[in-house]
């Protein structure tokens, strides 16, 4: 009798967990940061040494929703705020452990750009700039505000065509692409739901990482291929199909990372190298971010608690 076919998972170099409040978030290069599990400190990860530090939180603004620019952004909870206004923000100077000062978009003419008819969710930081997505009525949008001065872009600028991405570290925010990159068009937006006219594409100044079309509609079908890009070529390099998930694709500091079935997937781009990791402790699916030498694996416990795991890339 044919014995039963068995599924082999490839093996994992993730150490034990370290308990964790929430999921990791990065910047991709040097910074990684948690919750702590009492919910009462912020535990940050500096490559630069390997070094972690805690920060004590500021009562009621523990949710962290984003790592950039040598900044810690989190959220101030208000139950009695509606979900469409943009909530009060924590901006933390990572080296310092120094709270900013920020400068809310309703100090600019243009505010309303960044407040959506049914919610409003901040999801990004840099040196200069706060990432905000919206939405409302058949319509998902992004928006962004400089916290520095105030002033805000929505993603109709004269500037946010093709040959551009939004870099939240730069004062202009508009950053344009080398030859040939170019992003791709959205083809699920349309005048009755209207989405981002573009995928979101990463871009490093050498390599740029973006999704294809799937073969179906954005909710109801499989989700499009993993595409790599680089500088002064035409090929595009496909690092997924992307038939049973990419989760938590990220590209920086010379890695690609990102989440399948039962597995992590690393990608070495100086060395030329592709790693396919088993998820830690088996299990299918995992939240997933690096730096420039580790990467980090979050798996929930329940609601509020969590498990964090790291493995160092080889030759890193």
């Amino acid at each position: 009798m044919r014995g039963r076919a068995r599924c082999t998972l490839p093996p994992s170099p993730f150490e034990e967990g370290l308990r964790a409040g929430g999921p990791v978030y990065s910047d991709g290069v040097r910074w990684a940061a948690w919750l702590a599990p009492d919910m009462r400190a912020v535990v940050v990860f500096d490559e630069r040494g390997d070094r972690m530090q805690r920060f004590d939180s500021r009562p009621g603004c523990e949710q962290i929703v984003g790592v950039g620019g040598d900044r810690l952004l989190r959220v101030c909870r208000n139950d009695e705020a509606p979900a469409w206004q943009l909530p009060e923000l924590d901006l933390v100077h990572l080296p310092t452990g120094i709270r900013e000062q920020m400068r809310r978009p309703e100090d600019a003419s243009d505010y309303y750009y960044c407040h959506g008819d049914d919610a409003t969710s901040p999801g990004g930081v840099g040196a200069h700039w706060v990432a905000v997505a919206v939405s409302g009525y058949h319509y998902h949008s992004n928006c962004w505000f400089n916290w520095r001065t105030g002033a805000s872009e929505f993603n109709s600028s004269p500037q946010s065509g093709q040959q551009y991405v939004p870099d939240l570290d730069t004062p202009e925010l508009w950053r344009p692409l080398c030859t040939p990159l170019r992003r791709r068009a959205n083809p699920y937006s349309d005048p009755y739901d209207s989405r981002p006219p573009f995928f979101d594409y990463s871009f490093d100044g050498t390599f740029g990482l973006t999704r294809g079309p799937g073969p179906y509609s954005e909710e109801d079908g499989l989700p499009g291929p993993l595409l790599l890009d680089r500088c002064g070529t035409t090929r595009t390099r496909r690092l997924s199909r992307c038939w049973a998930a990419c989760v938590d694709a990220s590209l920086g500091g010379g890695l690609v990372t990102w989440s399948g079935f039962y597995e992590v997937h690393v990608v070495n781009l100086e060395r030329e190298r592709r790693y396919t990791w088993g998820a830690p402790k088996g299990e299918s699916s995992a939240f997933v971010v690096h730096t420039r030498r580790h990467v980090f694996a979050t798996r929930y416990e329940d609601e509020d608690r969590a498990r964090i795991f790291v493995a160092r890339v080889p030759g890193g």
